[in-house]
């Protein structure tokens, strides 16, 4: 090794600079998130409260609920943390709007074997096809006479709601 070539100096970490599970958790987040953590994230609070009281209920293998027993869970996780609940209906309205929330895609091409293909009608292209596709919505609301019977599913892995939720205290509280 040349004379003048230096060593780099070693890095002073002391415990103001050490790196905690809560910064890599957030470097992580920045940079692998999905549009589905995006649309949670950017959500009203009581949405997001909904999917946590969802998450909550959906733990232990349980598939779906009512909406009786989303508003009762909901109801809860707002007096835990002093935030006045909505009223039934307004919390059906809000599970509609979750229900029928979805983001467009543009897709450009479906390419088989170096051939471009239109994605729909799966017929054969000369060039790229760019064309939108509608993702899923977040719940899953059913039919029923009575309001408060209405089935609820997720309609997506309620470890992406943990996931979008995680970084507000209160969710993460809410969730443990």
């Amino acid at each position: 090794m040349n004379g003048d070539q230096q060593n780099p100096a070693p890095l002073d970490i002391t415990t103001n600079n050490m790196v905690r599970i809560d910064h890599v958790a957030a470097a992580l987040s920045r940079t692998y998130k999905s549009s589905v953590v995006d649309t949670i994230q950017s959500l009203p609070q009581h949405q997001q409260i909904i999917l946590c009281s969802a998450v909550k209920l959906f733990r232990g293998g349980k598939k779906d609920t009512t909406i009786g027993e989303l508003n009762k869970s909901y109801t809860d996780v707002c007096k835990s943390a002093s935030i006045p609940p909505v009223v039934i209906s307004e919390l059906l309205s809000m599970c509609q709007v979750l229900d029928d929330q979805v983001k467009n895609r543009n897709i450009t091409l479906l390419c088989i074997n170096t051939k471009y293909y239109n994605p729909i009608s799966n017929e054969r292209l000369h060039e790229p096809y760019p064309c939108d596709i509608k993702l899923q919505g977040i719940l899953k609301l059913g039919q029923a006479r009575d309001d408060k019977l209405k089935r609820v599913t997720l309609k997506i892995d309620g470890a992406d709601i943990v996931f979008a939720l995680q970084g507000v205290r209160f969710f993460r509280n809410c969730l443990e």
